[in-house]
């Protein structure tokens, strides 16, 4: 991590990070708890998202873990890259693609906590849920995105109130 807090001190990224991302950044990988690795693994996926919303990645298939390829579309740490030249080929999707997959991903959401679901990885929906969620809220803060289904009870909800039509 040391290598790391170099890289974002120089590309001036550090002041960007929460708290929390300040606390794992300062330790040294060793001294790293599964705790916080294991949500490190997840935030890949929400980064995945974002290439996809950056037209970096062409799809973003919700069977499917995050390419190999990820790691060669971001600066490397190693080689001391700068960020300006990832931030130039970064362009937005049209609004539309973006909202038609947050939507997708909200669905899939609520599917998998609700349903055993051999296709889908909760981890993976809901971290790149995540991400989509961050980019439509311009007030939310990264680590307290609203993952909230509001489906739950819905379907209680509605048996309620057509029970009288069965």
């Amino acid at each position: 991590t040391d290598a790391v807090g170099i890289w974002l001190e120089d590309n001036n990224l550090s002041e960007k990070l929460c708290p929390h991302e300040q606390k794992i950044i300062a330790k040294k990988n060793e001294d790293l708890h599964s705790t916080e690795t294991v949500p490190l693994r997840w935030s890949i996926e929400s980064c995945y998202a974002l290439m996809w919303a950056g037209s970096l990645v062409n799809e973003l298939d919700p069977a499917e873990y995050a390419s190999e390829t990820l790691l060669s579309l971001v600066p490397s740490v190693i080689k001391h890259e700068n960020v300006n030249a990832f931030i130039q080929q970064f362009h937005l999707r049209p609004y539309a693609e973006l909202h038609k997959a947050r939507d997708l991903y909200f669905r899939l959401h609520w599917y998998v906590e609700t349903e055993d679901s051999q296709i889908f990885n909760l981890g993976v929906i809901q971290s790149r849920r995540e991400a989509l969620e961050w980019i439509f809220d311009i007030h939310s803060d990264w680590d307290s995105i609203d993952l909230h289904s509001g489906w739950d009870g819905f379907d209680s909800l509605l048996l309620e109130e057509n029970k009288s039509k069965f």
